[in-house]
């Protein structure tokens, strides 16, 4: 009944449905909670242990430093702003440009485009400066700016998840999520 090696599979049925069939073996052994957002936190923890950051937006009225529980994906982020209104992201418009100590895309966000860049010097693992700015390219010269200082400082507190942060009020709060985004700077 013709090639039954895998390379015949892959003739027969793709790529994808080779992939696909190759992790069905492996989904019978998996855990009916497996699908919980804890169970994914807890797994995630077990590969990479969250650290603690400080945040602290400089310049501005209230200058404390917030601590944040983070993972690698969220880090990613610090270096890799993503300009929203209400819940609607900014829409990257064409390429990233990613270069050692900048990140920059454009995107539209209710009907206009705007430039969203980073930079940033320090160490990444440990203490860096981070700069971003917003600015409108469709002539309004509406803008944006903040820097923003990030210090680790260890292990997450215990029953601290990755996006698990501090408010004004030093209370612990749901921040961020932990999940990467598309296009990230890398840390």
């Amino acid at each position: 009944m013709g090639d039954r090696s895998a390379m015949g599979l892959v003739s027969r049925i793709g790529l994808s449905g080779a992939l696909v069939a190759s992790v069905l073996p492996f989904a019978a052994c998996s855990r009916s909670d497996q699908s919980s957002e804890g169970w994914w936190r807890q797994r995630q923890a077990e590969v990479e242990q969250p650290q603690l950051w400080t945040v602290q937006a400089l310049g501005k009225d209230d200058p404390s430093p917030r601590r944040l529980c983070t993972n690698v994906a969220m880090r990613k982020g610090f270096l890799s702003p993503t300009p929203a209104l209400g819940e609607q992201g900014c829409a990257r418009v064409g390429p990233a440009v990613s270069r050692p100590g900048f990140f920059g895309f454009r995107c539209q966000l209710a009907g206009r485009e705007w430039a969203v860049t980073s930079s940033w010097s320090g160490d990444l693992q440990r203490d860096f400066t981070a700069a971003y700015t917003v600015s409108d390219l469709d002539g309004s010269r509406a803008s944006y700016a903040q820097s923003r200082r990030y210090r680790r400082i260890g292990a997450c507190p215990e029953g601290w998840s990755p996006g698990d942060g501090e408010d004004k009020q030093g209370r612990r709060v749901r921040t961020l999520t932990p999940w990467p985004s598309e296009d990230s700077a890398e840390v």
